[in-house]
């Protein structure tokens, strides 16, 4: 079998015969772990004297993926079917630390600490058809009876708050797990995977073309 040519190299004879260039592109900046971050994170926390914070947190890579929640420092982790995709575990964590709050009176907030502000944005959306933010929505309806009120608290990636680095580290090793604890996906997760099959499927025969 020959050795595919790299795909950067494939890339520019393409866009060679379509007379195409490639504009500078926006760069992605990454969060770095900035003091003042962490301050306001704390500042945050500090407002409330009775509390329990519930960091969450979901990865994803070759291998497969993961959720994971960590409560006053105890780790919990899933590992989930492997065509899950990062958002939907990122997702499957915030339903997680939602079914972690006992339904019960309380004068106790749960702060649920997440990065990934689409999967906050989705629970609050009252119209959506996501399958897991309407599970989050029913455990808040659930919690909301019993006068138990979560706060979701948004922060950035990798920015140096403890918690959310041990959690961080959790999802993904749970994704080397020995059993999937997860098999269910998202219809969505679906398609995108189909998808992703039948893009390798056409790239293999232009290949051997």
């Amino acid at each position: 079998p020959t050795i595919p040519r790299p795909l950067g190299i494939r890339f520019k004879e393409i866009l060679g015969e379509l007379h195409e260039t490639i504009p500078h592109l926006v760069q992605k900046n990454q969060y770095n772990c900035y003091p003042w971050l962490i301050r306001l994170f704390e500042e945050i926390a500090n407002n409330y004297t009775n509390k329990t914070v519930i960091f969450t947190d979901g990865s994803k890579n070759q291998q497969g993926a993961g959720s994971a929640i960590v409560v006053d420092g105890v780790v919990h982790s899933w590992a989930l079917n492997p065509i899950t995709s990062v958002y939907t575990a990122e997702q499957f964590a915030l339903w997680k630390a939602l079914v972690h709050i006992p339904v019960e009176p309380t004068n106790k907030t749960y702060l649920i600490v997440s990065d990934s502000l689409n999967a906050i944005n989705a629970v609050k959306d009252i119209y959506t058809r996501d399958p897991l933010a309407r599970l989050c929505q029913g455990c808040l309806v659930d919690l909301s009876e019993h006068n138990v009120r979560p706060v979701f608290v948004w922060v950035p990636g990798h920015s140096g708050i403890n918690g959310n680095e041990m959690v961080d580290r959790a999802a993904k090793i749970a994704i080397t797990g020995p059993r999937i604890d997860e098999e269910h996906v998202k219809m969505t997760d679906v398609q995108c995977h189909l998808k992703q099959k039948i893009i390798e499927i056409w790239q293999g025969k232009w290949e051997r073309q």
